[in-house]
């Protein structure tokens, strides 16, 4: 059964059990792994077809209907007072290029190094702030077809830019 919980609810949770290891590895992780529904499309982050590269570029896809394991699921990785999203397959985390500041750049997946490009923050609508360029991960143009870019865009609080962690 799927439980629907705000990423404020899920960022709290990661931060008691992170307090809780503290003398565990920095790679390891409390956070249990979940997928990421836009809530307008009501599909899920998605990296294509399960891909294991660096700088594979991030959609949306039907939740649940992909034959390549974990590449919907995600972890929140604490990371002080923001967060990695880290996916399950292939070990690398939500990245924005370079730390590109432009409206409409593509996400990928990146070896997770805790650069302020792999860092977020949630907003206040149950979006997904990025540090380093401080615009929100986004589907353009509130698309609901699967395969559509996950890209990053001024902050709104659009649907568009409105995520749930289902776990």
């Amino acid at each position: 059964m799927l439980i629907k919980r705000s990423l404020k609810q899920v960022l709290a949770t990661v931060a008691a059990a992170a307090a809780a290891v503290v003398a565990l590895p920095a790679s390891a992780d409390a956070a249990s792994t979940v997928v990421i529904r836009n809530q307008n499309s009501w599909q899920c982050l998605a990296v294509p077809g399960g891909s294991l590269a660096n700088d594979a570029k991030l959609i949306q896809w039907t939740c649940g209907s992909t034959n390549t394991p974990g590449d919907q699921n995600w972890q929140f990785v604490n990371s002080g007072d923001n967060f990695m999203l880290k996916n399950q397959r292939s070990g690398k985390c939500l990245a924005i290029p370079g730390g590109s500041t432009g409206n409409g750049v593509q996400a990928i997946q990146w070896t997770c190094n805790g650069g302020k490009d792999q860092l977020w923050i949630p907003t206040g609508a149950n979006g997904l702030r990025n540090i380093a360029t401080n615009k929100c991960l986004a589907i353009p143009n509130g698309s609901t077809a699967a395969g559509a870019k996950a890209i990053q865009w001024n902050c709104t609080g659009g649907k568009e830019q409105a995520w749930s962690a289902l776990g």
